[in-house]
C-alpha cells in the first residue's frame, strides 16, 4: 500500500483474498452474510485485521474487492486429498457431530470469481467465495464415499480424539456454519459447479 501511494500508481482495482474463517469456528443455525461481524477468535481476528489493511486501498479511492474463500476443492493436493484419503481406504465417516457445515468452492469457480472481480468494475467490497449449496461434514463424506464407490460408516470420529491430536486446530474441522453466496450470485456470477455432487464428479476424474 505504501509503495503504491508513494509512486502514485493508478490502480484500477485491488483484489484481496480473505477467508470464511472471518465468521469463526462455530456451528449454528445462522447463515452468515458479508455484513456479519468477525468472530472473536483467532481466525476471526486474523481475517478482520487482514481486511482492515486491504480497505486502506478503498479509502484511497481504489476499487477494492475482498474474497472470503471457503474450502477450495482441487483435483490434486489441497483439502480434498486429505479428506479423500480415509474414504479411499474404506473408512468414510463423519467427524465429531457431523452436523458442522463445510463452506466449499470448486477451484475453477474460484479462479473465475477472481477474473470477474478484476474485469467487473461494478464489484466492490466483500464477497463470500463459496458455492451456493450448504453441506454438512456428514453429507460431504457421504457424497464423497458414493463418488468413490466406498462405504460410509454410521459411527463418528469422536471430537476428543481430534482435540488430542490437533489441539486448538481441531476447531477448524469440528465446527462450521453456513455461509451465503447470495451476494456473488446477485453480482451476476453463474457457478459452473453449484453442487458438491457435480464438483466431485469433475474433480475425481482428473
Amino acid at each position: 500500500y505504501d509503495t503504491v501511494i508513494r509512486n502514485s500508481q493508478n490502480l484500477k482495482g485491488f483484489i484481496s483474498a480473505s477467508a470464511t474463517g472471518y465468521y469463526g469456528a462455530v456451528t449454528s443455525d445462522k447463515i452468515f452474510t458479508e455484513t456479519a461481524p468477525p468472530a472473536d477468535d483467532f481466525l476471526g481476528n486474523t481475517c478482520a485485521r487482514w481486511e482492515e489493511t486491504a480497505y486502506r486501498f478503498s479509502k484511497s479511492g481504489i476499487r477494492t474487492v475482498i474474497m472470503r474463500t471457503g474450502l477450495v476443492l482441487t483435483p490434486k493436493g489441497g483439502a480434498l486429498a486429505k479428506i479423500k484419503q480415509p474414504v479411499t481406504f474404506g473408512l468414510g465417516t463423519a467427524i465429531g457431530t457431523g452436523r458442522q457445515f463445510m463452506p466449499w468452492i470448486h477451484i475453477d469457480d474460484l479462479c473465475n470469481l477472481y477474473i470477474k472481480a478484476i474485469e467487473d468494475c461494478k464489484m466492490n467490497g466483500v464477497y463470500n467465495a463459496v458455492a451456493p449449496e450448504h453441506i454438512t461434514n456428514k453429507q460431504f463424506t457421504q457424497i464423497l464415499a458414493k463418488a468413490l464407490n466406498r462405504p460410509f460408516w454410521p459411527f463418528k470420529v469422536p471430537a476428543f480424539m481430534l482435540k488430542t491430536m490437533l489441539g486448538e486446530m481441531a476447531g477448524l474441522v469440528l465446527y462450521g456454519s453456513r455461509v451465503s453466496a447470495a451476494k456473488i450470485l446477485a453480482a451476476g456470477y453463474h457457478f459452473r459447479f453449484p453442487d458438491l455432487k457435480a464438483a466431485l464428479s469433475d474433480l475425481l476424474k482428473k
